[in-house]
């Protein structure tokens, strides 16, 4: 692949994982690609579709290419909530399937474990 040879996300809604960052992703509108100070910078806007409290919502944001480590692509702000949503019923599920941490607590076990119970006795 020729290295001036960059993805086209036109119309799309990028969901970026960073290097440094793989627990938190970045999701960008209007996402195109720029040279600043000799680097190159995915450039766009932090999606309105994020949470009412990620502050940046809407913003201009510009993340080094060379410091994302994958990246999803989404058609429409509507394909980006029908995954997520469908994310957070499966999630839901699956939390509903372990034991609640309640119970663990409750056993008898743990407390006898725990350097709280030994320093009491």
């Amino acid at each position: 692949m020729p290295e001036d040879h960059f993805p086209d996300f036109s119309g799309k809604l990028v969901n970026l994982y960073l290097i440094s960052k793989a627990s938190y992703s970045y999701l960008i509108q209007e996402a195109t690609f720029e040279m600043q100070a000799g680097r190159l910078f995915l450039v766009g806007r932090a999606s309105e579709e994020y949470d009412d409290e990620i502050w940046s919502r809407g913003k201009y944001v510009a993340i080094a290419w060379n410091q994302v480590e994958q990246y999803i692509l989404f058609d429409s702000a509507e394909d980006y909530r029908a995954e997520r949503q469908r994310w957070k019923l499966a999630k839901a599920a699956r939390d509903n399937e372990k034991p609640s941490n309640r119970n663990q607590h409750r056993s008898v076990g743990h407390w006898i474990m725990s350097p709280w119970y030994r320093k009491r006795k």
